[in-house]
């Protein structure tokens, strides 16, 4: 996990329950199968959306799955990150009951214990809220504060629940139970367009794609580069030279990643 040290992360909670009933009616081969279907969802979404399966737990009938966006590792977009991987687990219709529960904030993450016992975790109020929001949650819904619905590119369609008291806090909490994803935020365009710098060969090559295509030959151009390169600003010298084309222009977002052709 690397060195501690406080750091804001997204944290989730899902309570997985009626074990006990599970290993009386069916036995536990039954019980253990279900399980074995819940942690492979949960694995899968984690592993799609590149947020971590922090660890497990044991509960009265059942037990708990914590998730984390932004620790161990960042890759940004941590909130829209954890909602994507926490609907592709309730719409995965996993053969147990399960209720979730999402916050984010500053929490303490690093190593506890000694070197021969040692684990990586998170800890802090972002986190004991995170899980008293899972036990408020009804069974297949996700309950999430602003903090984290605020900071998804990706909107989901929410449901506002009343305020409600949880151990720990002197004030009521305002949460939401969050649907399925409906479609993104506008993107923010650029209020003044500076002059593109430092980029005459790549420009060079787009032009003569598009001189082939106004004489009927036509191309396709692939631009790829790290993220803050300048691809955008690239397509958008591309459409100031596309004088007399109809331009066309569509965004992949991260709720549409798993539907194969979703941008055409």
């Amino acid at each position: 996990g690397g060195s501690s040290e406080h750091r804001p992360v997204t944290i989730a909670f899902i309570r997985y329950e009626g074990t006990d009933a599970l290993i009386a009616q069916h036995g536990p081969d039954a019980a253990a199968d279900a399980l074995q279907r819940l942690v492979a969802a949960v694995d899968a979404a984690a592993d799609e959306f590149g947020v971590a399966l922090l660890a497990s737990d044991v509960d009265a009938d059942g037990g708990k799955l914590i998730l984390t966006a932004g620790a161990p590792t960042v890759t940004g977009d941590d909130e829209e990150r954890m909602l994507l991987a926490l609907r592709r687990i309730v719409d995965a219709g996993v053969p147990i009951p399960i209720r979730i529960g999402v916050n984010r904030g500053s929490i303490f993450a690093g190593d506890i214990g000694p070197f021969y016992r040692r684990t990586y975790t998170v800890m802090g109020d972002a986190v004991n809220l995170a899980a008293r929001l899972m036990a408020k949650a009804v069974p297949g819904h996700i309950y999430a504060t602003a903090d984290v619905l605020d900071r998804s590119n990706t909107l989901f369609a929410t449901t506002a629940l009343e305020p409600f008291t949880v151990k720990g806090k002197a004030q009521p909490i305002e949460a939401w139970a969050v649907g399925s994803a409906t479609g993104s935020r506008a993107r923010e365009g650029s209020l003044k367009q500076l002059p593109l710098i430092g980029r005459d060969a790549e420009v060079a090559q787009l032009r003569d794609a598009l001189a082939g295509a106004r004489t009927g030959s036509g191309r396709f151009v692939e631009i790829v580069g790290e993220a803050g390169i300048g691809k955008t600003r690239l397509l958008d010298a591309v459409r100031e030279d596309a004088t007399g084309f109809q331009s066309m222009h569509a965004v992949c977002e991260a709720y549409t990643a798993s539907t194969p052709y979703a941008v055409w």
